[in-house]
């Protein structure tokens, strides 16, 4: 279904954007890149059988493409088209970043088997066409987004080939289907960055792009000492052994604790294993790792001290 979705977006990315210069010289570029990723592909992948996919048939079908794509935004979906067949979710392309970024002014999310607006810019076109909080998006560019699809859309057009404005199809809280075109604000980026001290201000622009990043994949916790209860949002699996064990140390305090993992892509193996063990007072194998050479029965779960378990009616 992903890979389809992102054959049917490719070819309606172009619907607002405008035309750029690409010539053959372009293309070729862009299967040199295709040449190369797909022989780290055969080289380092974990399964030699590709899954059992036709992955040299793909990317004979992707160098095709190439040989016609009209932008850079096409032949960068042509690229992510190619490993998306394998429909692996730690495989994908990692394209070079632009000398512009577009922030569309608005974000969304599923909630239940719907997508909604969750926020709206101020100020922005978005907020100007009438978009709310709380309209359902029926359809971006023709796409409807679902549970399965969404992570592919916001890939693609935050990604790989951002627009300078996205059609819109969606639903208000009376019901009605409405049709807008949400253009986007463009920002312009710096084509070189001085990182020798000359400039400080291209070391500070990293340095809060990397605490935003921190922000957002940070574990947060709060108790709530009126219910016994404490809950623990982790967006990935990054934290180091000690800080998992400050986190179940602190879940055992409470009679009841909620370990809110939606949205979680993964992470390390080390903190999965660190986490699951405290909620286990034995040994369990949580995986195997599996290498393109070599396979290992690998990952057994660490045994806990203390389990989070309780005999006593307490968390599970």
């Amino acid at each position: 279904m992903k890979g389809k979705l992102l054959l049917l977006v490719l070819c309606l990315v172009p619907s607002l954007a405008t035309a750029q210069k690409f010539d053959n010289q372009d293309r070729e570029r862009y299967r040199d890149a295709l040449r190369l990723i797909a022989a780290d592909v055969r080289k380092y992948y974990y399964d030699p059988k590709m899954q059992g996919f036709d992955f040299d048939g793909r990317v004979r079908e992707a160098d095709e493409k190439l040989k016609k794509s009209e932008s850079l935004g096409q032949s960068l979906n042509i690229i992510a088209w190619t490993l998306d067949g394998l429909n692996d979710s730690h495989t994908r392309f990692a394209p070079p970043g632009r000398v512009t970024r577009q922030d569309y002014g608005w974000r969304m999310a599923m909630i239940g088997d719907r997508c909604y607006v969750t926020q709206v810019q101020p100020k922005s076109d978005a907020e100007a066409k009438g978009l709310r909080p709380g309209d359902e998006i029926v359809s971006i560019n023709k796409a409807a987004p679902t549970r399965d699809t969404l992570f592919t859309l916001e890939y693609i057009y935050h990604v790989l080939s951002p627009q300078p404005g996205l059609r819109l199809q969606v639903r208000g809280p009376e019901g009605q289907v409405r049709e807008l075109a949400a253009m986007a604000k463009t920002r312009q980026m710096k084509k070189v960055v001085d990182l020798t001290g000359g400039n400080n201000e291209d070391i500070y622009d990293l340095i809060r792009a990397a605490e935003n990043a921190d922000r957002m994949t940070r574990t947060i916790c709060r108790e709530f000492k009126d219910e016994d209860l404490g809950i623990c949002r982790m967006p990935e699996f990054i934290l180091d052994g000690e800080h998992v064990r400050d986190m179940i140390n602190n879940a055992r305090k409470h009679k009841l604790f909620i370990l809110d993992l939606r949205d979680n892509p993964g992470g390390y193996t080390d903190t999965l294993s660190h986490v699951v063990s405290g909620f286990f007072d034995r040994e369990i194998r949580i995986s195997d790792r599996v290498g393109s050479k070599t396979r290992h029965e690998a990952a057994d779960c660490q045994r806990a001290q203390r389990p989070l378990h309780r005999q006593n009616g307490g968390v599970d």
